[in-house]
């Protein structure tokens, strides 16, 4: 009797059952990456918020105290608020700056604070 060469069902079957598993795997490996993705540029978009708040605040010329709110074009609200840091004896005066950038669709928030002097008009 000739050998038959070829595959049997059960071999192309269990071939295919592998291969399906292959790809469930790579497709739940780029459903996380895109997943990751979308988050980090979620945090990225509070933090370029946030910052741009924090370095306007910090370029002005004069500190007042104070706190503002807003909102961006992309969606995200955010807050600024200046305080005095400590004990104002002397000169020149400290402030605590900070800035909140929230995105009220996912609910994410973000944070900056700093400290910056200021000499009081004589």
């Amino acid at each position: 009797m000739k050998a038959e060469s070829g595959f049997t069902l059960i071999e192309v079957m269990a071939s295919m059952v592998i291969l399906g598993l292959a790809i469930g795997a790579l497709l739940g490996l780029i459903s996380g990456g895109l997943r990751l993705a979308s988050d980090m540029k979620e945090k990225t978009d509070l933090v370029l918020a946030a910052k741009a708040r924090l370095t306007q605040a910090m370029s002005s010329e004069s500190v007042m105290e104070g706190a503002a709110a807003g909102r961006t074009r992309e969606g995200i609200e955010w807050r600024l608020e200046i305080v005095p840091f400590g004990a104002q004896d002397g000169r020149p005066r400290v402030f605590e700056v900070a800035v909140s950038a929230k995105d009220p669709v996912s609910g994410s928030e973000f944070f900056l604070t700093t400290l910056r002097t200021a000499l009081e008009k004589q």
